[in-house]
């Protein structure tokens, strides 16, 4: 083989080799993966709303690649029918895919009651995959939307006292004799708050009683009993109210009033305010002139 043919060769030798070493080089796409999940865990839609729920997902960042997520309609926690809600984008055989662009920062789908039934019904999704630069986060990736029926009525509490409770004249230190009155919920989520104000205190069964309690009153009613019980120390009429309280709901209020007695008036100190004069000639002026009886 000639000489200028070996250098040909060891040239196109080096230059593949070079090539190779460049491509090893060669750095894949480097992505951080967004996670995904359901904003809240539960949501309402309630028997008047109209133009159907919002759903939001949370998303821990804007995507840095295109990807897509999946959400499955949970059967065996869904009681509507087909018939009796929408969703949007629309479900095919159960699912519900949504495309996320690179630089997405929120993403939702809505959720409408047809509100042709009664009584709750109930509509469950999970987030089951994502792909591209979205990934399911580890948490909340279940959600419960509540249909509310046309027979639905809204959560209220009310109480049978239609006055102020008066408990009259109490001695201080001991306590009234009970008073009582009812407290009947509709459609509440959870156990009502009971509070009393100061000198008062509240009960459910006549007999331990505390400032505040906790009580069940869903689609019920239930007695209240209520006593006086003075401590500020002073002979006056004290007002006081009881104080229902539930999240999401108004407080309701009964008030009451007592007249605290048998406290020990004060008896203020004698103060002597004469002024003696000048302590050098107090005893010549208390003492007698002898010179006037002597004569």
């Amino acid at each position: 083989m000639k000489k200028e043919h070996i250098t040909m060769l060891l040239l196109f030798l080096c230059s593949a080799l070079l090539g190779s070493c460049e491509k090893k080089q060669e750095y894949p796409e480097f992505v951080i993966p967004t996670r995904v999940s359901f904003e809240k865990s539960s949501y309402v839609i309630g028997k008047d709303e109209t133009q159907g729920l919002t759903i939001g997902l949370k998303l821990a960042r804007p995507l840095e690649k295109d990807g897509a997520i999946t959400l499955q309609l949970q059967d065996d926690n869904t009681t509507a029918t087909a018939s009796e809600f929408t969703v949007s984008p629309g479900l095919v055989d159960g699912k519900l895919s949504i495309s996320l662009p690179k630089g997405t920062s929120t993403v939702s789908f809505t959720v409408k009651s047809l509100h042709n039934f009664d009584g709750n019904k109930t509509v469950a999704f999970r987030l089951t995959k994502g792909t591209g630069g979205a990934v399911l986060d580890e948490r909340n990736l279940d959600a419960t939307i509540m249909l509310r029926g046309n027979d639905w009525e809204e959560p209220t509490m009310t109480t049978s006292a239609t006055a102020a409770l008066d408990f009259g004249n109490v001695t201080v230190n001991t306590q009234s004799a009970a008073q009582t009155y009812t407290l009947t919920g509709i459609n509440l989520s959870e156990k009502v708050t009971v509070k009393a104000s100061d000198n008062f205190k509240v009960s459910l069964d006549n007999t331990t009683y505390a400032s505040s309690v906790n009580v069940d009153a869903n689609d019920k009613s239930v007695d209240i009993y209520v006593k006086f019980t003075p401590i500020s120390g002073q002979n006056q009429s004290l007002t006081g109210k009881i104080t229902h309280s539930l999240a999401g709901m108004d407080d309701v209020v009964v008030d009451v009033v007592g007249e605290e007695t048998g406290n020990v008036a004060d008896v203020p100190l004698l103060v002597e305010d004469l002024d003696y004069g000048a302590s050098d000639d107090f005893l010549l002026r208390l003492t007698p002139n002898r010179a006037a009886y002597s004569e």
